[in-house]
């Protein structure tokens, strides 16, 4: 029997770190993004995150290497940034970053 996973109200996330892997994959038009509805859900949990005190490490991708809709995150962290309290790193694996997350 699969044991039943616990919701975000039963949890307690207080002074947790909380790695949030979010599908934010939205349309690229001449290279430009235009917002869709996942990027409003990620939002939403990630407020429902902080009301539970947690520090928040959001990890998402858009497209893929081969694929025309493959663009950096900024513009998603820009959309983003105007609802929310939120800051923007590109690279994901070195001290700085580790440095940036052991510091929000």
């Amino acid at each position: 029997m699969i044991p039943k996973l616990k919701t975000l109200k039963e949890v307690n996330l207080h002074g947790k770190t909380v790695i949030l892997r979010v599908d934010i994959n939205s349309d690229i038009r001449n290279q430009k993004l235009v917002p869709a509805q996942r990027l409003d859900s990620a939002i939403e949990t990630i407020k429902e995150l902080r009301k539970k005190e947690a520090k928040i490490v959001v990890i998402a991708h858009q497209g893929s290497p081969e694929s025309q809709d493959f663009i950096s995150l900024k513009q998603h962290f820009n959309y983003i940034k105007k609802i929310i309290q939120i800051s923007f790193s590109s690279e994901i694996d070195n001290d700085k970053t580790l440095e940036k997350i052991k510091n929000c």
